[in-house]
This record gives C-alpha cells, structure tokens and sequence, in this order.
C-alpha cells in the first residue's frame, strides 16, 4: 500500500505537468494570418486596388465585439471587413444592382466565404439596399491616387514664398 501511494504521488504532478502543457507558437510570416486552416497574406498597399463581386454583410453576431484593428464593432455605424486590405483603407462600395454608392472604411478581416470579397457593417447594407437579401454584386475600389487622381491636393512645400 506505501509503495502504491509513492507511485501516485509521482504519477500525480507529471498527469497535472502534462495537461498543462501548451501548443507551441508557430511562427508565421509577417503580415499574414490564418482563419479556418487558410492563410491569407494582407496586401502591402491599397494603391490601385479595384475587384468586382459579391458583397455580404455582418451584424447581430459580431455586434459589439472588437475588430481586426481593435475597434469596437457597431452593426449601426458605417465600415467594412475585407481579407487582404490593408488596415485602415477607404474604400468606395458601388452595388452593381441599383447604382447606389458609398465611402466605407475598412477597419475589420473577412468575409470568410470563398465567394464573397467584402462584408460591410448592417448599416451600410441597409444604405446600399441590399439588407433584406444579403448579398448583392459590387465594385469595391482603394480611394487613392490611382483610382481617384482628382482627390490629390498639391503638396505642402514649407515655404510661403
């Protein structure tokens, strides 16, 4: 019987030494992340970056919980999830169905549907008019110089002379 409790006494600290043990840290590549077993490798610039297809949105589930970029989502503000973008990047949503078009800012990682290329906030779906359906195809454009050279204002050399 000691030597029994001897051997429990031994056994015990290295099962609570081995349930603790942690998965090891996998290093990764800078500027990549990994969600459902895909990796994805976020996008340098936005410089020139314009994509047609489908839209979805987001809003009950996420509402409230903190985005990519460790802002607080609101399903009722106006923003917009994108896989590769860099973060933050304006972007202009034009839905390809009505005409209807707006400015978003992408502060947030997804759609995580290999058929859709940007999730936007309840409440930008609901000012593009697609809220009730879901989805709905779009073009999504960077607003930089590339794709809107008119937004450039000259520099600022210094000097008022």
């Amino acid at each position: 019987m000691h030597m029994r409790n001897i051997r429990l006494a031994y056994l015990f600290p290295c099962l609570l030494l081995s349930s603790c043990a942690m998965d090891p840290i996998v290093p990764r590549e800078p500027g990549t992340y990994e969600v459902f077993g895909k990796k994805y490798k976020v996008m340098e610039t936005s410089m020139g970056y314009r994509e047609i297809g489908i839209a979805s949105w987001y809003g009950q589930k996420f509402h409230g919980n903190l985005t990519a970029n460790g802002e607080i989502y609101d399903m009722h503000g106006i923003s917009a999830a994108h896989k590769t973008l860099p973060l933050p990047t304006f972007v202009k949503v034009t839905n390809l169905e009505n005409g209807k078009s707006m400015i978003l800012r992408v502060n947030d990682r997804g759609p995580f549907y290999e058929d859709r290329i940007i999730d936007l906030s309840w409440e930008a779906a609901k000012q593009l008019k697609f809220e009730q359906q879901g989805t709905t195809s779009v073009v999504v454009e960077a607003l930089d110089e590339m794709n809107y050279p008119q937004r450039i204002t000259k520099k600022d050399n210094g000097s008022y002379y």
